[in-house]
């Protein structure tokens, strides 16, 4: 069955769609759309829909809600026969990532307050659905830095991810827990698939080197030289890495830091694209951070639970489709990676 998208703005919804593009990523901060409307004029007094670059919109597939943001873009295209229009816009995060900030210190803040301050100023609310760690000493903002670049970076110190809610809320994240009823099959829903296998940015030892400001307790070697480190036992023991901590890191810091790097190397290099027809399951749109057990012979899996990273809805000439991205649930969080001698790999 068909699905409609509807673009509300100011309560006003547009419909009937031509051409449909709604991208959800676990590895992106922002959820994007992209709508296309191509249509035969009927009447010299037909109005063109009034969308423009700059409104707030919400985007719903059959009624749930996807995307609440902003339209980025509003591109109408006419002849004397028929006119276009082409829609783009992302979630609220949109500012977060695109506006650059005065220079401010913090001090004793964890990501969640340093989260909230930033958010703040956007409007945007935010949540944890993590352990969110330590607080950071002295955090601080560069002047004309934006703000998912401060965020994003001490969201890598802590080993989790920034992503945007359907509601527009900022959400602080680990790999998620919940199971889908569905299945991806070979054979049954499964149109298409393809993979991207690589060992290019994958290390079998990944050091982290940082630094620490010294107090009255914390002085001398132990707040100079700090390092952590993770291993990748798949990759050949020649590859080895350092890299700078973003800031001042302690120990801890460094390893989780190193850890985040390992995992995340681990998942781009062993993600599946699977495309599907239609965008639902049984139990509703498709969506990222879920897990889904998958069964595909010419990858040998059987059954193996694999994260959903990253959704594309998708309507074009072709019909209507998702295009899946799956990878390993370890890629987004801070678990250890078995040896490659310990499981089959699928590649």
């Amino acid at each position: 069955m068909s699905s409609e998208v509807i673009l509300r703005i100011n309560g006003t919804d547009f419909a009937g769609w031509t051409g449909v593009r709604i991208t959800r990523s676990i590895e992106q901060v922002c959820d994007t759309f992209n709508l296309t409307l191509t249509e035969r004029w009927e009447g010299a007094d037909d109005e063109p829909p009034r969308i423009s670059a700059g409104d707030a919109c919400e985007v719903l597939c059959d009624g749930d809600l996807v995307i609440t943001g902003y339209v980025d873009d509003a591109l109408p295209n006419y002849d004397a026969e028929q006119h276009t229009i082409s829609v783009s816009g992302r979630s609220k995060a949109a500012d977060i990532v695109d506006c650059g900030l005065m220079a401010k210190k913090f001090n004793n803040k964890d990501l969640l307050q340093l989260a909230n301050y930033i958010a703040g100023l956007f409007g945007i609310p935010v949540r944890a659905d993590c352990d969110v760690d330590a607080p950071f000493k002295r955090p601080a903002i560069e002047s004309g830095q934006t703000g998912f670049e401060f965020l994003e970076k001490h969201a890598r110190q802590r080993g989790v991810r920034l992503v945007s809610d359907s509601d527009g809320t900022l959400v602080i994240t680990r790999t998620g827990t919940e199971v889908l009823s569905d299945a991806l099959e070979l054979g049954v829903n499964i149109k298409s698939a393809s993979g991207r296998f690589s060992m290019r940015d994958r290390f079998n030892e990944i050091t982290v080197v940082g630094q620490t400001a010294g107090d009255d307790n914390w002085n001398g070697e132990a707040a100079a030289k700090n390092l952590g480190k993770a291993t990748d036992k798949s990759v050949r023991a020649v590859r080895k890495h350092v890299l700078l901590a973003e800031q001042s890191a302690d120990a801890g810091t460094c390893r989780r830091r190193a850890e985040w790097q390992r995992n995340t190397a681990y998942g781009r290099g062993e993600a599946l694209t699977y495309t599907v027809n239609g965008w639902r399951h049984s139990g509703g749109l498709w969506r990222p951070n879920t897990l889904v057990h998958v069964y595909d012979k010419w990858m040998r899996l059987s059954g193996e639970k694999l994260l959903i990273s990253a959704v594309q809805m998708i309507t074009d000439k072709e019909g209507q489709r998702t295009e899946l991205q799956v990878m390993p649930p370890e890629a987004f969080d801070l678990v250890p990676l078995l040896d490659k001698s310990e499981t089959e790999k699928w590649n």
